[in-house]
């Protein structure tokens, strides 16, 4: 949006005093809305102090200011926290995307769990008390000290059959890490998962072809006609 220093400065007031969530609403539709918000008010925010809209030109610094409040005033090394800022963007080198709609915490399990049953053509029923509500009795999680606190990988799955054996499968990096990241295929496989529950299937493979190859579109129009409904609601009037 190209905002001067003291637009940018006024912008960053005026996002301190929008800025909010609380982790309690995991689990619910509400946490997913806590992104959606913080994108929307740093928009808004951003169009305000363009327009001349004033905010806290020094809101990281001084008394009461946004990391002492909500980090219940504990200091921030705020030299670390702009460490590269301009230079790296996680929204390119470090994006997670999840492949199951479930806590990222269970994702590297769950690829365990299925590369176990790909690379031994398991049945469930070779399964030592294979019954779902039996096997959660017989599901141990142990913390391996080695890892760091908050890691979610490496995680080594061990499943014992009927017959004794005993087949294990570790996991370094969740699929959908960095380091493991989607195929386009499944990425679009995704999409089309998710999108077709709001879209017709037309606009769902439209948006696809939009989106990937966004950088050549000489405008988003098309696009944003799918994505707010307004096409739809035209069509709908006529």
């Amino acid at each position: 949006m190209k905002l001067n220093i003291d637009q940018s400065r006024a912008a960053f007031g005026i996002t301190a005093s929008l800025a909010g969530g609380l982790k309690r609403n995991f689990g619910t539709m509400t946490k997913p809305l806590h992104a959606g918000n913080a994108a929307r008010n740093g928009i808004i925010a951003a169009s305000l102090a363009q327009q001349g809209f004033t905010g806290d030109k020094s809101i990281f610094d001084e008394s009461g200011n946004f990391c002492y409040v909500l980090g219940s005033g504990v200091q921030f090394d705020l030299d670390r926290a702009t460490k590269d800022l301009g230079q790296k963007f996680n929204i390119c080198s470090g994006l997670e995307i999840k492949p199951y709609p479930s806590c990222r915490a269970t994702h590297a399990g769950i690829d365990a769990a299925l590369q176990v049953k790909k690379k031994y053509a398991l049945n469930p029923a070779d399964i030592k008390d294979s019954a779902v509500q039996e096997l959660i009795s017989k599901t141990k999680i142990v913390v391996d000290p080695r890892i760091p606190k908050d890691a979610l990988t490496p995680v080594e799955m061990k499943i014992k059959l009927k017959n004794g054996e005993v087949l294990c499968q570790k996991v370094e990096a969740a699929k959908g890490e960095p380091k493991n990241p989607l195929s386009p295929e499944e990425l679009f496989t995704k999409f089309r998962d998710c999108a077709s529950t709001v879209l017709t299937l037309k606009d769902v493979e439209q948006t696809l072809e939009l989106t990937s190859d966004l950088e050549s579109l000489k405008e988003i129009t098309p696009l944003m006609e799918i994505l707010t409904f307004r096409m739809k609601g035209a069509q709908e009037k006529e």
